[in-house]
């Protein structure tokens, strides 16, 4: 599918999301308020990269809770079940479609569904936790028929590339922070940071990968302290409001900066580094399994062999080096590679991932490779669909959510379709009579 193709969902995410226009890399700078300084970045190695994160419509400066953004898509022909855990997926005797699922609560209740369509929405491990633990007519799982359930788990590898010294930060700060655009009504703000180009990346045989900016806030922060005194934490009291009194003009600054300029503020920071977040190359030993370990319903619990390869190693070193060069080439000020990195030492390279698990129940035109089709069903098991990252046919770099939420609307449209041409279908069960049933997780 192509991008413009995807556009429409992901826009319809974003204005869910409480997003601005979806843009992250040079087309953004026509947008801001006040865009970043030019700094004569090679572009034959590096590229602007932009993140902006959700946030709740009321309360300015919060996160986005999805329970918030759920409680705007439920329907009023939508009943939710609570403590009722699907523990297995049961297919017909041929295989090819879902006969019933089973529910469990930890008070020893359970129940049988038999719905027309069921759509997995448990994430990155649990879905296919859940379709290789399902086994009473396929042995290895459902869906699992070539062995590719639970592989090319792929997540984002997150390291520290590089660190300024304490009085370098704000003359590399004011380069690289939040910036500011109006969007019906609203100031929305975008993160800049620099990945690597995609010349760089074809020519080297290197993978996405993008650094941002980390500011470590000092304990003499006027911005930390003056937001502690708003929101009535007293637990710093008298050092808050001393840092604060003595800060005016600090204060000032950074208001005309937020407000008028519609950029980020600047903080007193103790640390300025910059960390990376890279793409993995698909790899099918890395993968999730099923553990001889279960939990209290009895359902194998995952075992999970992450896997991180030498092209994703390279790609970090390579933006590390390139960030370096460029960054002192540029006229700013040195900053000093993790050891690691400067030492060439790949046996020390320091990885954590970023909770954003992948590509387990891939989506693919190719059974022998992938899980679910083009409409996100499972191959081979009509009216079986997954939702969620494990459908991403490789990770990519970003952050996952806003390509979640697009995809799954994208489903939601076909599944309306789908059961429109369809006649009315007789469900029985002993607990629920749905016509769709969407499974949030084990």
């Amino acid at each position: 599918m192509t991008r413009e193709s995807l556009a429409p969902g992901l826009d319809r995410a974003a204005r869910l999301l409480n997003l601005g226009p979806n843009l992250y890399d040079e087309r953004l700078f026509g947008r801001l308020h006040s865009p970043p300084d030019e700094l004569g970045f090679d572009r034959d190695l590096l590229r602007p990269f932009f993140w902006q994160f959700s946030h709740e419509r009321d309360r300015h400066g919060e996160p986005m809770r999805f329970a918030n953004v759920a409680a705007e898509l439920v329907a009023a022909n939508i009943e939710i079940l609570t403590h009722a855990t699907v523990t297995a997926i049961h297919l017909d005797e041929s295989g090819r479609r879902v006969a019933s699922l089973d529910l469990r609560s930890l008070d020893g209740a359970s129940a049988s569904v038999r719905p027309e369509t069921v759509v997995l929405c448990a994430g990155g491990i649990e879905n296919a936790r859940l379709l290789l633990a399902s086994t009473s007519v396929m042995s290895s799982g459902v869906g699992n028929g070539r062995g590719v359930v639970g592989r090319y788990l792929a997540d984002h590898p997150r390291s520290t590339l590089l660190q300024f010294e304490r009085r370098d930060i704000n003359a590399v700060a004011r380069h690289f922070n939040f910036y500011g655009l109006s969007d019906k009504g609203a100031t929305r703000f975008y993160l800049h940071g620099l990945r690597l180009s995609p010349a760089v990346q074809r020519r080297e045989e290197l993978v996405n990968c993008a650094a941002y900016p980390v500011q470590i806030h000092s304990a003499r922060d006027p911005w930390a302290a003056l937001k502690r005194l708003m929101r009535g934490d007293r637990t710093r009291l008298a050092s808050d409001l001393a840092v604060v009194a003595r800060s005016p003009a600090f204060l000032a600054a950074g208001t005309f900066r937020r407000k008028v300029q519609k950029r980020g503020m600047m903080h007193r920071s103790d640390a300025l580094r910059f960390d990376v977040m890279v793409e993995q190359k698909l790899d099918a030993e890395s993968r999730v399994t099923l553990s001889d370990q279960r939990d209290e319903f009895g359902v194998p619990i995952p075992r999970v062999d992450w896997k991180i390869g030498p092209t994703e190693v390279e790609s970090v070193k390579r933006l590390a080096r390139s960030l370096a060069s460029e960054f002192v080439r540029n006229g700013l000020p040195q900053p000093r590679l993790v050891d690691w990195i400067a030492e060439d030492d790949d046996g020390k390279a320091a990885f954590t991932d970023m909770a954003h698990p992948s590509c387990t129940t891939r989506m693919g035109s190719d059974p022998t490779t992938s899980v679910v089709d083009a409409n996100s069903m499972v191959h081979g098991v009509d009216g079986l669909f997954v939702a969620g990252s494990s459908i991403f046919p490789t990770p990519g770099h970003a952050n996952p959510t806003l390509m979640t939420l697009g995809l799954a609307m994208r489903l939601a449209d076909h599944l309306k379709m789908r059961l429109e041409r369809r006649p009315a279908a007789t469900v029985t069960s002993r607990a629920v009579a749905e016509e769709t049933v969407a499974v949030p997780g084990i």
